[in-house]
């Protein structure tokens, strides 16, 4: 009768213990799903599409090839580059490829230099100038520019005034004497109106008056001055123009092309990718759930046994104490048979 007991208690305490495991179990998948979930509504939607999707065959392989074309205000980080179902098949991201996709720009630029210079003879011009500039704009053209001798002008830069004196000689012969007031005071010339100056007397003729000579005609020789003028140059202004081609550098969009491979059954799988970086921290995940597991249901079974072990002991020792007073029993009082009596 107290078998029974012993084992009705063990059944209990094996059954407790495997709905412990069940229980147990379960949390583990409901905060999984929990997490699962909280990543897929924390997920962002694609916010890039690409410019190009085709399909090709490398080696049995199949791939779908997604190029995408992104501006500087595009990130990257925007690229779908999760797997996906396509005509009964997955695929999974092999590799992302970068392209910059730059261009150059090239126009013809003319640019005018202007130059001072006290003469407007273009050789002597043209050995002041320099035959080549180098050319940057602000907005990134740069380029090397030749002079054009035939651009080249020359006006005048500056005058002045210069004065300067206008003289004039006029003779007048024949006079009676030397009487100034013979003579005009003023003169015109070229439209410009010259005062006397000076007069010289020169004695044309004398005549004899008592025994003298006494001049008897005058020429005079008068001088007539004026103030004159005129405009000098005092330098030139040169401009000349120099001619050639510029280029600029231009950042166009950045070219980014998505690689799916055809993801392959487990055991099409090469060895290598078994132990790839992705595929180990799932085996660690499985790892670390499988060992929790294993140790609960360790620790639970060293109990179980445990407890069975001394319960076994128990009842082994105890038959042993029946058997040894039975003996006892059949020692000091022995059974008397029929046939004695």
């Amino acid at each position: 009768m107290k078998y029974k007991y012993i084992i009705s208690f063990l059944i209990v305490l094996i059954l407790t213990l495997n709905m412990l495991s069940i229980i147990f179990a379960e949390q583990e998948n409901n905060l999984t799903s929990e997490t699962v979930y909280e990543n897929q509504t924390t997920e962002k939607l694609p916010e890039l599409y690409p410019i190009s999707v085709y399909e090709s065959n490398e080696n049995g392989i199949r791939k779908i090839i997604k190029t995408y074309e992104l501006s500087e205000d595009e990130k990257p980080e925007n690229i779908p580059c999760d797997d996906f179902e396509q005509g009964n098949l997955n695929y999974t991201l092999s590799d992302i490829i970068k392209k910059e996709n730059a261009s150059v720009d090239v126009k013809e630029h003319t640019k005018t230099v202007s130059l001072n210079t006290d003469t407007n003879d273009v050789n002597d011009i043209v050995k002041q100038l320099a035959q080549t500039i180098e050319y940057k704009s602000d907005d990134g053209y740069i380029g090397i520019l030749n002079l054009d001798i035939n651009s080249i002008k020359v006006e005048t830069g500056g005058t002045k005034t210069d004065n300067f004196t206008i003289s004039s000689v006029r003779e007048y012969p024949g006079l009676s004497s030397n009487d100034a007031t013979l003579i005009p005071k003023t003169i015109t010339e070229n439209g410009k109106t010259m005062n006397i100056a000076g007069i010289e007397w020169k004695v044309h003729t004398s005549s004899s008056v008592d025994y003298n000579e006494l001049p008897s005609i005058y020429t005079a020789v008068a001088t007539y001055t004026a103030t004159g003028s005129k405009t000098v140059v005092t330098g030139y202004s040169v401009t000349a123009e120099y001619k050639g081609s510029i280029s600029k550098a231009i950042q166009g969009k950045t070219i980014y092309t998505a690689i799916f491979n055809e993801k392959l059954p487990v055991n099409d799988y090469i060895e290598e990718d078994l132990f790839s970086s992705e595929n180990m921290k799932g085996d660690d995940e499985e790892i670390k759930e499988t060992s929790g597991r294993f140790i609960f249901f360790v620790i639970s079974f060293s109990v179980l046994g445990g407890i069975a072990g001394i319960i076994v002991l128990f009842l082994i020792k105890k038959r042993k104490n029946n058997n040894y007073c039975e003996s006892i029993i059949d020692n000091e009082y022995p059974q008397t048979s029929e046939d004695e009596e």
